[in-house]
């Protein structure tokens, strides 16, 4: 990720954007030490981080991605996610 966000800015802003990269990485893992000191249940807690990386995932998808020009893999796998859910 941190070589990712480096590439698309220019040199003169590569050290803010490596700074920003790490800084919300380290705020993501310290929701996720949050969550796991007050879901207890394994089971739970999985659930509960896979719905919020879907719903990144899918307003990303809604926002930045024409979903027309989505691959079907990957048309496929959120319609699969959204039938495993509705059952």
């Amino acid at each position: 990720m941190f070589v990712l966000v480096t590439e698309l800015v220019g040199p003169e802003k590569r050290a803010l954007a490596g700074t920003l990269v790490w800084l919300f990485f380290t705020a993501a893992l310290m929701v996720l030490g949050l969550k796991v000191y007050f879901i207890r249940n394994w089971r739970t807690l999985l659930i509960q981080v896979e719905d919020g990386l879907f719903g990144a995932v899918m307003a990303m998808r809604r926002t930045i991605l024409n979903p027309y020009e989505m691959s079907p893999r990957i048309h496929f796998l959120f319609e699969l996610k959204a039938f495993v859910w509705s059952v």
